[in-house]
């Protein structure tokens, strides 16, 4: 059970990584001021970075290296928390264009808590397995 909910959470990381890439205003061809980037841009190193975390918890939760109480407990609430700052992000840390039209406000954001929230599902979905597994 942990191989396959290993996987969904490495490619929940892919996911989320890749959005603010095919997403963001940048994405869809949107140049700001004087060529310079549009402010929805900073999403994208954040995000990259909680998405490669999530994928290396994924490929660990995957492995026989979860089968411990203890790897998966720690593993599943790592999921839990990539996946809450996966959410956070675009809603605290870095900022989206203020027009609420803007494919940042309408694709990026939405796809972004999505898919963090199905990455903090998979977690407390582990965070149970951890729970219910016998010593």
């Amino acid at each position: 059970m942990n191989k396959y909910l290993g996987i969904v959470i490495a490619v929940l990381g892919i996911a989320l990584a890749a959005t603010p890439f095919l997403t963001d205003c940048t994405a869809h061809g949107m140049v700001g001021a004087n060529g310079m980037e549009m402010g929805c841009s900073t999403n994208r190193n954040p995000e990259l970075a909680l998405g490669a975390g999530l994928f290396i918890v994924g490929v660990v939760t995957a492995t026989p290296l979860s089968k411990s109480k203890g790897a998966l407990f720690g593993l599943a609430g790592l999921a839990v928390v990539l996946g809450t700052a996966g959410i956070l992000v675009p809603h605290t840390i870095a900022h989206t264009c203020p027009g609420p039209t803007m494919p940042c406000n309408t694709e990026e954001v939405p796809a972004l808590t999505i898919v963090g929230g199905m990455a903090v599902a998979g977690g407390l979905t582990g965070l149970v397995m951890a729970f219910r597994k016998k010593l």
